[in-house]
């Protein structure tokens, strides 16, 4: 289980921790105390955790651009990928399109800063906005609108928008 996964790498760092401060007295002639070895093999753990948090979610990620391919939209359509980015120390959320026609050539590109920080939700949603009216201004009566945002599309799909 999950928690026999936290306590066995508490139990794993705690280990390490003392190891390194007993080389530290053999080798160093330094030794920290009990309450500074708990802290530092806490600190061990924490960062292992991020660690694999970060790796986790980077093969998540990798897995979902690796398994989205891009196709064509039908004859005389015109598609419109839309994405948005966040930085969040920046305090700034970014939208992007890329527009292509059914042969998928590459027509053109949009994107747009914003000096906000946005939700995911929110920030998807602007993206296609953004992109809505672009077809708009061009004239394009035929576009199909694509996002990687699964909860923006069952938004716009669901009969309450959400």
């Amino acid at each position: 289980s999950k928690e026999e996964q936290h306590i066995a790498g508490h139990v794993a760092a705690l280990i390490w921790a003392i190891w390194q401060n007993r080389n530290a007295t053999v080798w160093d002639n330094s030794r920290n105390s009990p309450e500074q070895v708990g802290g530092h093999a806490f600190q061990l753990w924490q960062n292992w955790f991020e660690a694999q948090k970060f790796r986790t979610q980077t093969q998540q990620q990798q897995t979902v651009q690796h398994s989205a391919q891009w196709t064509k939209p039908h004859e005389g359509w015109i598609k419109i990928n839309v994405d948005a980015g966040f930085f969040e120390q920046q305090t700034t959320t970014t939208t992007a399109c890329c527009i292509r026609n059914n042969n998928g050539e590459f027509m053109g590109a949009l994107t747009r800063k914003y000096n906000s920080r946005m939700s995911i939700m929110e920030g998807e949603g602007v993206a296609l906005l953004d992109a809505a009216q672009l077809a708009i201004h061009k004239g394009w009566n035929f576009v199909v609108f694509e996002s990687d945002s699964q909860n923006l599309v069952n938004a716009i799909k669901s009969k309450d928008g959400g």
